[in-house]
């Protein structure tokens, strides 16, 4: 079922791939790493021995299918995660003569970024402007998250400010991976610079960009600064969510101020957010540090009130906290 489905897709396809080969520039074709088309179908496969299957299926095919098909395979095992496959299969490719085209190029920065190996990534970049081609904001993005999950962030602001250059304008989604990985290395001060240059730039300021300083703040202990920022969404239009809660929530407990974060569930609950298992376990955790399991255990009976179930994190929290009051 599986290769008929493809089948048919690499069939169609190829008739919109002909259409690309007449001279369309490379900004203009509507394809970022996962090499989709303007048809809203994709090839897929329900496992990977149905794709290898296929795939060795389409090396001996004659006349050979096209590398654009050969992509939408190698887009369809990415999308599986299978990511050490996709390199293999590319290589395999190159040995039987199928060579590579930009778009495969662009799926190998992917794979390589997803791998841990933002080097050779690089190494297919280069590839890339020798060919004459100038790689979207999308496989830049992709290069510069690479950067901030092994925390080169010199270097991945460094690409950013070369996007800039370039002329291509890197968007939200752009701009909340720096945030991202800044805070993560403890630079949520210099976070707060991307989050006001969104801003300059007409960027949506989205709940995630700003989660990620809270989370930065939080991080570094500096909770109140958190909290600023946190009071600062509402101010600049955006509304908050129960993950924005459940950051701050959880700063509070780290640094012990448990009444303060028993404060902002409150408000939580004005607003009309539902809280979660994680918000219940983050509370339960704050109150037994201070050395409140009797409190904590009153919060523990609301969960059930509120259609949720404790997990063994809620339980085993719990537990520690009356054993360390001697409690047990």
């Amino acid at each position: 079922m599986a290769m008929s489905r493809a089948t048919s897709l690499l069939t169609k396809n190829s008739i919109f791939h002909l259409q690309q080969q007449m001279g369309m520039p490379f900004s203009s074709f509507p394809f970022s790493t996962t090499c989709s088309s303007r048809s809203t179908d994709k090839v897929s496969f329900s496992n990977i021995d149905d794709a290898l299957a296929f795939f060795n299926d389409m090396l001996i095919k004659n006349p050979r299918p096209s590398t654009y098909d050969f992509n939408q395979l190698l887009s369809a095992v990415m999308r599986m995660k299978k990511h050490g496959t996709v390199v293999s299969l590319s290589e395999e490719m190159e040995l039987r003569g199928v060579k590579h085209n930009v778009f495969t190029l662009i799926i190998l920065i992917n794979c390589f970024c997803h791998l841990n190996r933002v080097d050779f990534g690089f190494s297919v970049w280069g590839k890339i402007l020798k060919r004459g081609f100038e790689p979207d904001v999308v496989t830049s993005t992709t290069l510069v998250n690479g950067l901030c999950i092994q925390g080169k962030m010199g270097e991945a602001v460094k690409l950013v400010d070369d996007m800039v250059a370039r002329g291509h304008r890197p968007g939200a989604y752009t701009y909340s991976v720096v945030i991202n990985g800044l805070c993560k290395v403890g630079k949520a001060d210099v976070a707060v610079g991307y989050l006001e240059e969104m801003e300059k730039l007409g960027c949506v300021l989205d709940t995630v960009a700003y989660n990620s300083v809270i989370e930065g703040y939080c991080l570094q202990g500096k909770v109140d600064g958190a909290r600023e920022i946190f009071d600062v969404m509402v101010s600049k239009g955006s509304t908050h969510d129960v993950c924005n809660y459940n950051t701050l929530l959880n700063g509070y407990c780290k640094m012990e101020r448990v009444d303060e974060a028993m404060q902002v569930f409150d408000e939580m609950l004005r607003e009309g957010l539902v809280p979660t298992v994680v918000t219940y376990n983050t509370l339960i955790k704050g109150l037994c540090l201070v050395g409140r399991p009797w409190a904590a255990h009153q919060l523990f009976g609301n969960i059930s009130t509120c259609g949720l179930t404790p997990t063994i994190i809620t339980y085993s929290t719990l537990i520690d906290g009356f054993c360390e009051q001697g409690n047990l």
